[in-house]
């Protein structure tokens, strides 16, 4: 139905004259002197009102039909509002089962139950039905009005219930899309916090690479200072030795000319105390590795510079 408003009635009662009854009731003859009405309404001024059926009824003779009638109209999405079920039908199911069935295809439906025996008490019908808020009971033999405003009501509340249930859907469709929404600015202000979190974790690491990278150049610039004056240390030490080793090839060919063995075996003996073939085959090695240890000192303090982005070498190269 593209409409809300729904007058639509099912009858379901054995009784053919019940039915008669209802169409007097429920459905008066419709004035055919509209036009007339309407000429009479331009000439004085007069509101036309136009009489016509205040509602759709439909009849079944047994619960069987009914419940068909029922499952149709929800197929072709034009539901009942109400249906007027009659107590008592000796060849099918009674009211109650029949309502039950009713009830179980369309919850929405307004029932009222039309009896004059008192077959269940009414608290034995809700007990049973559970239908507190859609069910009403007509005692037979009912009164015109009474049928009148029953039909009136309950549509109305049909009415009433299914635009309560369109706006609460569509609140919960709000509902829904603002949580999404609510979501979504959660897990972006998340995101946000992360990468927040993050770049202060780059920063921090940043920090302590600069002060890594300070104290790098410090420790190259302590340690490039004694390298200096070691290395050059070194250097003049060779030298020096090497002038010492041409003194004693010098004092080693002069031996040959000393008469005293004496004097000859005391510096053979000094000689060997100290090894002093030994020391001049060894003190040039150990320059020779002290000045490599050096120079391995150098490259790492190169190094360090080149790290703290201190004197490093500006020129592109192929890497």
């Amino acid at each position: 139905m593209n409409s809300l408003s729904n007058r639509r009635i099912l009858l379901i009662d054995d009784t053919p004259a019940i039915h008669d009854d209802f169409r007097k009731i429920l459905l008066p003859p419709v004035d055919d002197n509209s036009d007339l009405y309407l000429m009479e309404a331009a000439l004085f001024g007069q509101t036309a009102k136009i009489e016509i059926p205040l509602f759709e009824l439909d009849s079944a003779y047994q619960g069987q039909e009914g419940l068909a009638k029922v499952c149709q109209s929800l197929k072709d999405n034009r539901p009942y509002a109400l249906a007027f079920v009659d107590m008592r039908m000796p060849q099918g199911w009674d009211g109650v089962e029949t309502i039950e069935h009713l009830w179980e295809q369309d919850p929405r439906l307004q029932v009222v139950v039309c009896t004059a025996y008192a077959d269940y008490s009414w608290d034995e019908l809700l007990e049973r039905l559970h239908g507190h808020d859609r069910l009403l009971i007509l005692k037979k033999p009912f009164d015109n009005i009474e049928v009148h405003q029953l039909a009136n009501t309950l549509t109305a509340k049909w009415e009433m219930t299914e635009r309560a249930s369109v706006q609460m859907s569509k609140l919960e469709q709000l509902v829904e899309q603002r949580t999404h929404q609510f979501k979504q600015a959660s897990e972006a202000l998340q995101r946000e916090i992360d990468e927040r979190e993050q770049l202060e974790s780059q920063l921090v690491q940043s920090e302590k690479l600069a002060s890594l990278g300070q104290l790098a150049a410090g420790v190259a610039h302590e340690i490039n200072n004694p390298i200096g004056f070691i290395s050059s240390n070194l250097g003049t030490l060779e030298g020096y030795f090497s002038k010492l080793q041409d003194m004693l090839d010098a004092y080693q060919r002069s031996e040959e000319g000393i008469a005293s063995t004496e004097i000859l075996e005391h510096l053979k003996t000094m000689r060997e105390r100290v090894e002093l073939d030994f020391l001049r085959e060894d003190i040039p090695l150990l320059i020779k590795e002290s000045k490599e240890g050096i120079s391995r000192v150098g490259k790492i303090v190169k190094d360090l510079k080149d790290f703290s982005r201190v004197d490093s070498n500006q020129e592109w190269q192929w890497a």
